[in-house]
């Protein structure tokens, strides 16, 4: 299926994979958490640190359901669709986690 998959569409069964990865690790209290803690990428500080939460929704959350919605707007029937709403949407939703996550880099 990746074959069929263009670039973004493969970048976001990645971005799925670790969303759920971290989701899990969230609601099991990093009981088995692969990547380092304490280093510049710190997968602990994702799931549990005071800005792992905005609204008091867990960010590992808000990554899963973007990752959800973004393989639904890059699936191979949507790129099909050549709907300008469905272009939009893209753009948008790409646009948007860019920005959440410069914001969650600087916080």
């Amino acid at each position: 299926m990746l074959g069929v998959l263009r670039g973004a569409g493969r970048l976001t069964v990645v971005g799925l994979g670790v969303s759920v990865y971290l989701t899990v690790e969230h609601f099991t209290n990093n009981a088995t958490l692969a990547c380092s803690i304490g280093g510049v990428v710190d997968c602990a500080k994702v799931t549990s640190s005071g800005y792992s939460a905005v609204g008091g929704v867990p960010v590992v959350l808000l990554g899963l359901t973007f990752f959800a919605l973004m393989a639904a707007l890059c699936a191979p029937r949507a790129w099909r669709a050549a709907s300008p709403g469905v272009h939009r949407a893209r753009v948008g939703a790409a646009l948007g986690g860019v920005l959440f996550v410069l914001y969650l880099v600087w916080a």
